[in-house]
């Protein structure tokens, strides 16, 4: 057994252990399937992927107080590419995602922020 799989298979249990903590989210992001040269608009269509993350809870805004910034936690073996995708469902709200905070082979930490 590798080492990389020992982790993998230790941080899918430390996502299980914690219970509560661990939230449903629904990841989305816009695909575009085709352009019309006659119109100038591109058709697009939405992609989601389902899993579950971690919520930093602690609030952070924006200087002018209008955004409120949290941290997401994601097993990266339940989305392949975090930057792909545009917003997230959780908690019923729709959260941007941001800029990536932290990646590991193992876990994304990834900003988000809703005005």
């Amino acid at each position: 057994m590798s080492y990389k799989s020992l982790i993998r298979r230790s941080v899918r249990t430390a996502f299980k252990s914690i219970g509560d903590l661990v939230t449903p989210v629904i990841l989305y992001r816009k695909v575009s399937t085709s352009f019309n040269f006659d119109t100038g608009v591109a058709k697009e269509t939405e992609v989601t992927v389902s899993t579950k993350g971690i919520v930093i809870a602690s609030d952070k805004t924006s200087p002018l107080g209008k955004t409120i910034h949290k941290s997401l936690l994601l097993m990266t073996e339940d989305v392949s590419d975090i930057l792909a995708f545009d917003r997230v469902f959780i908690n019923n709200e729709i959260w941007n995602i941001g800029s990536l905070i932290d990646f590991d082979d193992y876990i994304y930490t990834v900003d988000i922020y809703k005005d």
